[in-house]
């Protein structure tokens, strides 16, 4: 630990505190724009006055320097974050309108699933042929075609639908509007025809270096095209240009399940593998030591320039380039104050990046190295035998990677649980493999990208050695995903508990202290108190249905008093992507679900059936209720063979059943009808009543008017509280005697936002209207929860409002 005289010598520490708390303040508090104009001259007035009155004591201006440079953060990401130009696009244009806006691409397209994104600086809105007005702003771009013919820096005219990023849709789910907003994005556009995007003026460059930098781009990954096949370039174009977005899904969700995802992440660790490889070649050219830290400070900047300024490259780049200034300038300098002044560089110009999990994690990666890893090197020092083993080169050096490497998972891991809600294993011996592993392939990478300027043949030889480094990376990274053990699920983790765990290690590097030891014993004594309390609190005496927003599909679950539940529906699965994956099961992780009583199919079409297959893999479900009608799909017999697969309960329910729900709760299956003949599936779905005393929920898949027809022979016994609308609100549902017969107060319509069929139906929403029925939308709410004690129905405010 540091002692108090050499945190004194370290001026950046204190700015940055003093203006990091500022901005914290800023996050949580919102003043009125006169505050907030008067706050700057009166902070000027005041600190004029503090220097030009010399008999106030030194004590007060350091007060007053203080609070100033925390109404300075405050300021910053206020201004920044919350006071947008009035000719803002956020201000100018609306959801849902339809716009033509000109601008320059701002960043380098990147295309995934034939969908084409890029970031656009705005800088007029066409309201006619000839009439334009200026606007500023960035907008994220979104064409929905393939064969793009654009590039960086090109000036454009787009026209589509302006969208907004979709928010926290689920409780817990990551807030894409949120995040967008964090960096400047406030809208999207939608572009759906290649005539709707028209180039009007090719890349025009500013300087001969852009030109040069967004040429040298192009050549590159022009070159990783011709020698390099599709799964090898996509992650040799992720580690030399930072561009993931060819890697599939699949490889993607490996690397992040084995803990090694970082190295596909351009940040610290291929800076420093560039000024590694900058610093032995000019050390092999031998040029004067000023000239050598001049020419390795413009090739980092340069390889900034080449990846696109992402925000983890200039974080390391900023620490690098301190450094080396420091050292041409032949200033000794103290790597923590190095590492403040880097921070409080990058929080200067974009104080929002206080709360990008990437900036978090990258300081608190480079703190462990720091601390955590000094600490654990020294104690192991002190063991005889192990320092005789580390005089071994090899030895040594992999022992070394395997220490900073738990150094930096134990240092990062309150960050990696709260954020990615898991806790990696076995990246500690993987990264011991993939580290320098990743370093020849950036290398060799570097290598061959010179080569190709020389000779074809040579560069095609390198690209062979090159490819068998990646299929060898891929297999060991799918090989450690593919293990029980290679990470461990944390399931609600918050703030709080992240403070808890860095104290925790705090406590724990300093254990070995009597002073620090007792402190220990106390705070684990603190912490089996609280879990103790917590485990009496937890029962939870009421029924509650989480109606999901999975787009356009059906997903509901039902957990009872006595925590069994009920998953009725997994919403739909598209090209790779599973409702299950994307929402239910996150959802049921991070709520410390293990286990599902019984998941309920209605019918099989994919919107209802696609997010199954996923779940049922990856959540134990004791039995699996459908009508035993087959839908002739793909996914309905990936969720056939996945039951059969893994020996689940099967159960085939007709009309007249009963699901045995626990005590106080009755749910009851009033279709279809054994031996009744359905022309499709809607018509075949399960219809099921919920009964929770005097609170009644009504669940009607997709059913149509003639379905519902038949219901009615039910007559009170449809009556129900909240009825799940059938079919999404399709007008072919919700006749008008349906919604007589059962009078439900609520209706939940489970629809997706954007939905190619228009629905729900503007007649349907007249006829709930009519019957005074209050109405929930998923598209327009998201996640829709109530609960109810038996006597009393609530809905629940998941997002606080």
């Amino acid at each position: 630990m540091m002692n108090r005289t050499k945190i004194a010598d370290l001026p950046a520490i204190k700015f940055l505190f003093l203006y990091a708390a500022g901005i914290l303040i800023a996050h949580q508090v919102n003043l009125s724009s006169a505050i907030l104009l008067l706050l700057p001259p009166i902070i000027f007035i005041a600190s004029i006055v503090c220097f030009c009155v010399k008999k106030l004591k030194s004590s007060f201006i350091t007060i007053w320097i203080m609070i100033t440079l925390i109404i300075t953060g405050f300021l910053r990401f206020t201004y920044t974050d919350r006071l947008i130009p009035h000719n803002h696009i956020a201000h100018m244009v609306q959801k849902n309108d339809s716009v033509s806006l000109e601008g320059k691409i701002k960043d380098y397209p990147a295309i995934k699933d034939s969908v084409t994104t890029f970031l656009m600086s705005v800088s007029k809105l066409r309201l006619s042929d000839t009439i334009s007005i200026p606007i500023n702003g960035d907008i994220l771009v979104k064409c929905w075609f393939e064969n793009l013919e654009i590039r960086f820096n090109d000036m454009i005219r787009a026209s589509g639908k302006v969208r907004l990023p979709r928010g926290e849709r689920n409780p817990g789910e990551f807030d894409y509007r949120s995040h967008l907003k964090s960096i400047g994005i406030y809208q999207m556009i939608y572009v759906y025809h290649p005539n709707d995007l028209v180039i009007l003026q090719k890349r025009e460059h500013r300087h001969p270096l852009q030109h040069t930098i967004s040429g040298t781009r192009e050549y590159i990954d022009k070159n990783f095209k011709r020698y390099f096949l599709d799964q090898e370039r996509a992650i040799i174009k992720g580690l030399i240009l930072g561009d993931r977005s060819e890697i599939n899904p699949e490889l993607k969700a490996a690397f992040s399940a084995s803990g090694v995802m970082h190295v596909l992440a351009v940040s610290g660790l291929h800076v420093g593998f560039v000024v590694m490889i900058i610093t032995g070649i000019v050390k092999f050219i031998r040029i004067p030591y000023n000239w050598k830290q001049i020419v390795i400070i413009l090739c980092v900047f340069t390889y900034m320039q080449l990846i696109g300024f992402k925000a983890p490259v200039i974080r390391a780049s900023t620490i690098v380039m301190l450094y080396l200034i420091g050292k041409l300038l032949q200033r000794k300098t103290n790597t923590i104050n190095l590492l403040a002044t880097a921070a409080l560089i990058i929080l200067i110009i974009d104080p929002r990046q206080l709360f990008q999990a990437s900036f978090q994690l990258s300081f608190a990666a480079v703190l462990s190295i720091l601390f955590i890893y000094q600490r654990m090197n020294a104690f192991i020092n002190t063991i005889a035998w192990f320092t005789r083993i580390r005089n071994s080169k090899i030895i040594g050096y992999i022992f070394d990677i395997f220490l900073v490497s738990l150094a930096v998972s134990v240092g990062t891991a309150p960050l990696t649980m709260y954020y990615f809600e898991k806790l990696p294993i076995i990246s500690l011996l993987l990264n011991i493999v993939v580290v320098p592993l990743v370093g020849v392939i950036i290398a060799s990478g570097f290598l061959f990208i010179l080569l190709t300027l020389v000779s074809s043949t040579c560069a095609s030889m390198m690209a062979h050695l090159i490819s068998l480094l990646l299929r060898f990376l891929i297999a060991s990274v799918k090989s450690s995903a593919a293990m029980h053990f290679g990470y461990i699920e944390i399931f609600s983790i918050g703030l709080a508990h992240v403070f808890g765990l860095y104290l925790f290690i705090l406590l724990l590097l300093n254990i070995r202290n009597p002073k620090y030891f007792k402190v220990m014993i106390f705070y684990l004594l603190i912490v089996l108190n609280i879990l103790s309390w917590q485990a009496l609190f937890r029962h939870k005496d009421y029924l509650e249905v989480i109606y999901f927003d999975v787009g356009q599909g059906d997903g509901a679950l039902i957990k009872t008093p006595d925590n069994r539940y009920a998953l009725i529906d997994g919403g739909d699965a598209y090209k790779g992507h599973s409702s299950g994956q994307r929402f239910i099961y996150p959802y049921l992780r991070r709520n410390g679900i293990r286990q599902l009583d019984y998941v309920i199919l209605t019918h099989g079409d994919n919107d209802h059936v696609g997010g199954l297959p996923f779940l049922l893999r990856h959540i134990k479900v004791s039995s699996v209720i459908d009508n035993g009608i087959t839908a002739e799909s793909e996914i309905y017999a990936d969720y056939l063979k996945v039951i059969d697969s893994l020996k689940i309960d099967h159960k085939i329910l007709k009309a007249g059943a009963e699901i045995d729900f626990g005590q106080d709760i009755a749910c009851f299956v009033l279709h279809p009808a054994a031996g009744m003949h359905v022309d499709d599936l809607n018509n075949s779905s399960l219809v099921l009543k919920l009964v929770y005393k005097n609170v009644q929920f009504l669940f009607t898949g997709d059913i149509e008017a003639e379905s519902e027809q038949t219901l009615l022979r039910y007559g009170d016994l449809l009556k129900c509280d909240i009825l799940k609308v059938a079919h999404h609100g399709s007008k072919s549902s919700s006749i008008q005697d349906f919604l007589d017969y059962s009078k439900p107060v609520h209706a939940v319509i489970s629809v997706g936002e954007y939905n190619r069929f228009r629905q729900p139906s503007s007649q349907v929403l007249s006829r709930l209207n009519r019957s005074d029925i209050h109405v929930y939308r998923t598209d327009l709410s998201g996640a829709i929860i109530f609960r109810s004690d038996g006597k009393k129905l609530w809905q629940f405010h998941w997002r606080g409002e």
